[in-house]
């Protein structure tokens, strides 16, 4: 197994990792020597085929559903054309950061491996999310696993509570902050850029806990009280500021955070640290956008359902006078 450089101050937390890394074969956890270069950058394409199958088995699935809801109630209904758009993009996204050359990037630029977090953090989950996956993917499949998949679902104890638990906004909001925070301690990352098996591991948390999050904020608007876009609108705003809050701090700093990309860079005609405060903004201004566009979705939404609810009121008051004129005539 390729042994990590030491970064200074973290030995002891190299100590601890190297147990959990010793149990993995050395091949599924050594990167490559040589990190990519502008010359053999679209040479390098992560054509793994678990991650490939599964992009292409769950793309599948809901076209399939798609097709099924279409065909019921006729195409567009169910399921909105912006919806199945919205899916689409959030799978193109998962392949750019998971299939393309960015994924291989990574080991070279800190502002391509922020980049490709980005499409974990704010670009796929909420594009999945206003996909509304569930129905069409449990309407692909065949009637008798449809059946013991919900029997199984209603029988399965206390995994009902625990789903419930996690959907709560706070505990949404508090496993994706400690996920984004958690990650970006220079040992834990450089862990992930140096061992593949660690990455995926942070990849996989990455877009866990960011579909949880983009779930509890944005699945069920429009089937809420009002106190609870409030609720979305806070955790948009603060998990806005959190995001932005790193990516100032990596930005403006004079200290490289992670010595692992020190040499790497050169062929890119950037310093370490000039690439770490290009990493920053990345972070903080397109991530800022994705949440800002969040808000004003939520925001949107909450104002159109108080005017559709004032016009119903300003119906029924009318409908009502004229029923008492008609009486009292």
């Amino acid at each position: 197994m390729i042994a990590p450089r030491p970064i200074p101050g973290t030995r002891w937390r190299w100590t601890l990792l190297s147990p959990a890394l010793a149990c993995v074969p050395a091949q599924a956890l050594a990167h490559a020597s040589r990190t990519p270069t502008p010359d053999d950058i679209w040479s390098v394409w992560t054509l793994s085929p678990l991650p490939a199958v599964a992009l292409l088995v769950v793309s599948w699935l809901y076209a399939r559903g798609i097709g099924v809801i279409w065909r019921a109630g006729g195409r567009g209904r169910g399921i909105h054309r912006w919806q199945a758009g919205c899916f689409a993009a959030g799978m193109l996204a998962l392949a750019i950061a998971i299939l393309s050359p960015l994924d291989t990037l990574g080991d070279a630029l800190l502002a391509a491996h922020m980049t490709q977090h980005m499409l974990f953090l704010v670009v796929a989950p909420p594009l999945l999310v206003l996909g509304a996956p569930l129905a069409p993917l449990l309407l692909a499949l065949p009637r008798g696993w449809r059946v013991r998949l919900v029997r199984g679902w209603r029988r399965s104890g206390p995994v009902q509570p625990i789903w419930h638990a996690l959907n709560h906004p706070a505990l949404a909001w508090g496993i994706a902050a400690l996920v984004l925070w958690g990650w970006h301690v220079p040992w834990a990352y450089e862990a992930a850029i140096r061992y593949p098996f660690v990455h995926d591991i942070e990849h996989a948390m990455f877009l866990g806990s960011s579909l949880l999050f983009w779930w509890t904020v944005i699945q069920p608007v429009g089937r809420r009280r009002k106190q609870t876009y409030g609720t979305s609108l806070v955790l948009l705003f603060t998990t806005a500021l959190q995001g932005s809050a790193l990516g100032v701090l990596m930005t403006f700093s004079s200290i490289l955070w992670y010595p692992v990309y020190d040499g790497r860079t050169a062929p890119w005609h950037v310093t370490a640290i000039q690439d770490q405060h290009i990493a920053g903004a990345v972070m903080w201004v397109p991530g800022g956008i994705v949440y800002l566009l969040g808000i004003l979705l939520v925001l949107g939404t909450w104002l159109g359902q108080d005017e559709r609810q004032s016009a119903h009121s300003l119906a029924a008051t009318g409908q009502q006078k004229g029923v008492e004129q008609w009486v009292g005539s």
